[in-house]
């Protein structure tokens, strides 16, 4: 464990940018702005499991590449809440 935290070097940037717009929300999740709520539910959950740390650590992928898989998941997260709330929609 305490080499996996050695090896991490924080970077300078936040993980997860506080300035995402609708616009690039919707670009993230691969839908446009007409997209019915059960599409955009469909295309998020698509792309969380194809980026799930959990997964990618279970496939065998180095310390590295789960690090990116949390900042994406992050970032999916961050992009379908701004949806969801933008949309008002569960």
């Amino acid at each position: 464990m305490r080499a996996l935290a050695n090896d991490y070097e924080p970077q300078k940037r936040p993980l997860v940018s506080s300035a995402v717009t609708y616009q690039e929300a919707l670009r993230l999740l691969g839908v446009s702005a007409p997209s019915e709520p059960a599409q955009i539910k469909r295309a998020y959950r698509r792309l969380l499991s194809r980026h799930h740390p959990d997964k990618i650590a279970g496939s065998g992928a180095t310390a590295l590449q789960v690090r990116e898989a949390t900042d994406k998941t992050r970032e999916l997260h961050t992009a379908y809440t701004l949806i969801r709330e933008r949309r008002d929609f569960r």
